[in-house]
């Protein structure tokens, strides 16, 4: 897999797998396009990463594997209410690693995508914040 030339060296890391998994990833409306596909190096190019890790992970997409807890993430925190897309990804699209957080349970992966793949292409499904969010 070829890696964009912003990745610091070692970036994926050596402990990221290639395999094929559902995820999901927030959106912040309710279509699946480029925009929503950028990493945060992408966003905020100038942005100070002072540790490696850190920069790594920023060339990173966030993504979850459990539907359970982007809902759960939909319906108690107000950052997240919003549509979310599944997306199926293959042992060739890309490296992913298990990352998760305090607010995001466990399901949160960092997703390393090579440069010849449209993230985007890759999701089909809406899932729209529950009404009672």
């Amino acid at each position: 897999m070829e890696w964009s030339k912003h990745f610091p060296k070692s970036c994926p890391p050596d402990d990221t797998e290639c395999k094929t998994i559902q995820v999901y990833r927030f959106l912040d409306d309710n279509q699946i396009k480029p925009e929503h596909f950028l990493t945060v190096r992408e966003r905020f190019p100038r942005r100070p990463f002072p540790e490696t890790e850190k920069e790594c992970r920023a060339c990173s997409l966030s993504v979850f594997t459990n539907r359970e807890d982007v809902i759960r993430l939909q319906r108690t925190v107000p950052r997240w209410r919003k549509p979310a897309a599944a997306g199926q990804l293959e042992e060739t699209s890309g490296k992913v690693k298990h990352t998760p957080s305090p607010d995001t349970n466990n399901s949160h992966h960092s997703w390393w995508v090579p440069i010849d793949v449209k993230p985007w292409a890759l999701f089909h499904e809406i899932i729209e914040p529950p009404k009672s969010a």
